[in-house]
């Protein structure tokens, strides 16, 4: 098997890790057209079934930090929403499953989860300097909405 064969089955292999959250499958959708992509860099490094994983899941938590580091998952001011959170259980999800398989440190684990969650109270200062209006304010009228 070659290294894009190999990511696209380790991708296949996510599902039994994060399927019980619903913003998986558009994840997984996401992740198909990158994992297709031939690159050769990945390829030197997916030799097998344990380094396609570690690509793979790699790929995915990195993904999901660059989503919700902009706030469009915020529901309200320094909070994700619903998908907000399902999204940042399968980083940390990805994350720690990275610190089991010994391809990142506990202390690398810890520090991108840690980055993760202040990219979530960064993203509240980012919005309001940009103006933008918290959907969940605005529906319910509330004056605080508007920057």
């Amino acid at each position: 098997m070659n290294a894009v064969e190999l990511s696209l089955q380790a991708l296949a292999q996510c599902d039994a890790l994060f399927k019980h959250e619903h913003m998986w499958e558009k994840v997984r959708e996401a992740m198909r057209p990158m994992v297709e992509r031939s690159n050769d860099s990945r390829d030197a490094l997916v030799i097998d079934d344990v380094s396609a994983a570690q690509f793979v899941i790699s790929v995915v938590a990195r993904y999901i930090e660059q989503q919700i580091e902009p706030g469009k998952f915020h529901v309200y001011r320094g909070t994700l929403g619903i998908h907000g959170q399902s999204l940042r259980n399968i980083a940390e999800t990805a994350l720690r499953r990275l610190e089991e398989i010994k391809a990142i440190s506990r202390d690398s684990y810890l520090s991108r989860l840690g980055q993760l969650d202040q990219k979530v109270m960064e993203a509240d200062a980012e919005l309001r300097s940009s103006g933008l209006r918290w959907p969940a304010l605005v529906e319910a009228g509330d004056a605080r909405a508007v920057h």
